[in-house]
């Protein structure tokens, strides 16, 4: 959480699937509700297919789509 503190002032992209069997998803969220209750701009996508590390190969254009438009949102800042 130090970590996430830190980053106050820079947005953060969190992307967590809802099928993760190593992390379960919930831990994606309570981070994204600590990071924002430190003060943290924070964007989250929670899909529900795709395991651990696995979000990218199980959609491809929406993922990138997603990122590239979190970066295209936040470096014009």
């Amino acid at each position: 959480m130090e970590s996430i503190r830190a980053a106050s002032g820079r947005p953060v992209y969190i992307v967590h699937s809802r099928v993760d069997t190593r992390i379960d998803s919930t831990q994606g969220e309570l981070l994204a509700a600590s990071a924002r209750a430190a003060g943290v701009d924070v964007t989250t996508w929670f899909p529900d297919r795709g395991e651990h590390m696995q979000v990218p190969a199980e959609y491809p254009q929406e993922f990138e789509e997603r990122l590239a438009g979190f970066f295209e949102e936040n470096l014009q800042r």
